[in-house]
């Protein structure tokens, strides 16, 4: 997950209102403004830096996940809040904490990439998050070709070969990011990263 991919968002963003798909000169000058690689953090000024001008951050695809662990914190904080609840942010973020209606967890229905109006399965969510990327709802075509919202920050074009990842997770916020990354990384290193990493999971 590279939050410093503001350029080639912009890029692709204005071609898409251009009606046109960008030429590949364009998208490497947009990585010359792109990655983490970038940016400096000070943990001790709180500050952020870049070490290129042009660089600019994107934090949309955890901003649902973060309000959602913010809202779940001021929740636990309140002296009258519930003990039980389900967040979500849309369709694609949630964040649940005890248990539903004599359950153990909050019955949260899987969407089918193919077929969004059905359900692949329920996972009875408890103590925490769930989020999905998917290409299937968020994508335009151009001159007969599909292209997904997710950008694969090494290459710059829209990742092509998956339909959809969820991930669950300790906080809403990882469970955004890891779903990007998952996306973006495929299959074979999702699990590997669930094997190294015993609180996340993903389908």
């Amino acid at each position: 997950f590279d939050m410093a991919t503001g350029s080639l968002t912009r890029l692709w963003r204005a071609c898409r209102r251009e009606n046109r798909i960008p030429v590949q000169s364009e998208i490497d000058v947009a990585l010359t403004k792109s990655g983490l690689k970038n940016v400096e953090l000070d943990s001790e000024s709180q500050s952020v830096s870049f070490r290129k001008s042009g660089i600019a951050l994107d934090p949309g695809a955890i901003g649902k996940g973060y309000a959602l662990d913010e809202a779940r914190d001021w929740l636990m904080k309140s002296v009258h809040g519930p003990e039980a609840f389900l967040l979500h942010g849309g369709h694609s973020s949630l964040i649940a904490r005890g248990g539903h209606n004599g359950h153990r967890g909050w019955p949260v229905g899987l969407g089918n990439p193919l077929f969004t109006e059905k359900r692949l399965g329920t996972l009875l969510l408890c103590d925490q998050a769930m989020a999905t990327s998917g290409s299937n709802i968020q994508f335009f075509r151009h001159e007969g070709k599909r292209y997904g919202h997710i950008l694969a920050p090494g290459t710059g074009w829209p990742v092509d070969g998956m339909l959809s990842v969820t991930v669950l997770a300790p906080s809403a916020a990882l469970a955004d990011a890891l779903s990007t990354a998952f996306f973006v990384m495929g299959v074979e290193k999702a699990q590997q990263c669930c094997k190294n990493w015993p609180e996340v999971g993903a389908i």
